[in-house]
């Protein structure tokens, strides 16, 4: 009876973790050199339970983890002698975490926060994990301490924060979540699919992707953005010059909604006036580059940002938008035949690198047939 009112006591549970205020500056904890070591210890110090997503991995059914954890195996690596590859198993180091379908508590996050910076680990894979606002703000404070580059943060929607009044006594709405995880310049691949980000958190998240110099990837499909959320979005793509992979499926998009964006990506048709003025802003550019050049440790002058020039046999001026653009993905969203001429003049204007996404219901055989024939493996489309 005494043992089984002691193992209960040592189980977790999310509400006695998230209720122990627990300072993260105030413990003082000696580092090991595994992350699951490093996560018992702290625990061990802040008198909490382990979160069953970060205790290690049993080994007693893994024939792969017995074999490399046997007497023999384990004086070999206490020598330092050469080990099997099999051998190798029990020193390798994670570098994927996954928490799926489990709510993580404050104090298993604050440590995370310890752990991160002092693992192997760069891709975290959430998903579900029932965040309140409170517990993604302290999610995002152990993020901006890891190494990590890929974020996965899928089936996590956050509810809005209330408005509070700043200094002028207006109402304002907080940075989303969602917003603030951009502000990690770390990140360069961040999934962030239905989470029900809407329109009215697209300004927030546009002022990041702007000034984001390293992220790659961003996938914001199975969301409640709509037409006018995609036109902000397609506005900060062209400011942001790192992207190449981008997604938008599954929200009920229509061509229409749809245009601004594609409008960004590809070889851009100029008028004479408009080839004339970009090549003005390349020569100020070139300058201002030439320029930071000499200047030999003293302040240098910031670069804007301008799109190259290409011009054809023909004399034609064209503005290249989004040159390392490599793959958009708007499938499942209302498109349709109208659709396809669309589709037809983004395909044509980018390079070979350059691969769009759709599948749909509405589209027809006869499109498909055509986009295929002309592109390719670069038009990845599914009838549904």
């Amino acid at each position: 009876e005494y043992m089984g009112i002691l193992n209960k006591k040592m189980i977790w549970t999310y509400a006695e973790n998230q209720s122990i205020p627990v300072d993260p500056l105030s413990i003082k904890v000696e580092p090991t050199g595994n992350f699951y070591s490093n996560i018992a210890k702290f625990c061990e110090v802040a008198k909490i339970r382990i979160h069953p997503c970060l205790k290690e991995p049993e080994v007693d059914n893994d024939p792969l983890m017995q074999a490399a954890l046997n007497p023999e195996t384990l004086e070999k690596l206490e020598d330092n002698k050469e080990v099997s590859p099999v051998e190798k198993v029990v020193k390798k180091e994670i570098t994927t975490l996954s928490i799926f379908t489990k709510r993580i508590d404050k104090g298993s996050i604050y440590g995370l926060q310890f752990a991160f910076p002092l693992s192997q680990i760069h891709t975290l894979k959430l998903s579900n994990n029932g965040f309140s606002y409170e517990n993604c703000e302290v999610m995002i404070q152990a993020l901006a301490a890891s190494n990590i580059s890929r974020l996965f943060f899928d089936w996590n929607p956050i509810p809005s924060p209330k408005k509070k009044k700043d200094s002028v006594n207006e109402s304002v709405m907080p940075d989303s979540v969602f917003a603030k995880l951009l502000e990690n310049n770390k990140l360069e691949y961040l999934y962030l699919r239905a989470n029900e980000i809407d329109d009215e958190m697209i300004p927030g998240i546009c002022e990041k992707i702007t000034a984001h110099e390293k992220l790659k990837c961003l996938d914001l499909s199975m969301n409640l953005i709509k037409g006018p959320g995609v036109k902000q979005l397609a506005m900060a793509l062209r400011a942001n010059a790192s992207i190449e992979l981008f997604g938008l499926g599954s929200m009920g998009l229509t061509i229409a909604d749809l245009k601004p964006l594609l409008a960004e990506i590809g070889k851009i048709k100029l008028t004479e006036e408009e080839a004339n003025s970009l090549k003005e802003k390349i020569k100020d550019r070139d300058a201002i580059l030439e320029k930071n050049k000499k200047a030999k440790g003293k302040k240098e002058e910031p670069v804007p940002k301008v799109n190259d020039i290409f011009q054809d046999d023909q004399g034609t001026c064209y503005e290249v938008k989004k040159k390392g653009f490599r793959h958009l993905n708007i499938g499942l969203n209302s498109l349709d035949d109208a659709a396809t001429p669309e589709l037809d003049q983004l395909l044509s204007r980018t390079d070979s690198h350059f691969i769009v996404t759709v599948a749909s219901k509405m589209l027809g055989k006869d499109s498909c047939k055509l986009l295929i024939s002309k592109y390719g493996e670069r038009a990845v489309i599914q009838l549904l």
